[in-house]
């Protein structure tokens, strides 16, 4: 279990883990209530402009990117 511990901390450190949070994080681990209500919110945003499936949905995905030409 130690060597599992110390290569998670490691890659946590690789990718900034052991860098100070942010204000953002810090208020996300202080509330998480409303953190977790505005991620809800910006996931239903996500999927209503066709950014992510629809979870009911599976088959049909998001709204085609409007860049790619449709025909």
């Amino acid at each position: 279990m130690g060597r599992i511990k110390r290569m998670f901390f490691a890659l946590d450190r690789a990718f900034g883990g052991h860098l100070p949070p942010s204000a953002a994080r810090k208020l996300a681990v202080r509330h998480p209530l409303p953190c977790g209500l505005a991620v809800v919110l910006e996931r239903k945003r996500m999927i209503h402009y066709g950014f992510l499936p629809r979870p009911d949905r599976p088959d049909r995905p998001g709204r085609p990117d409007p860049s790619t030409p449709t025909s």
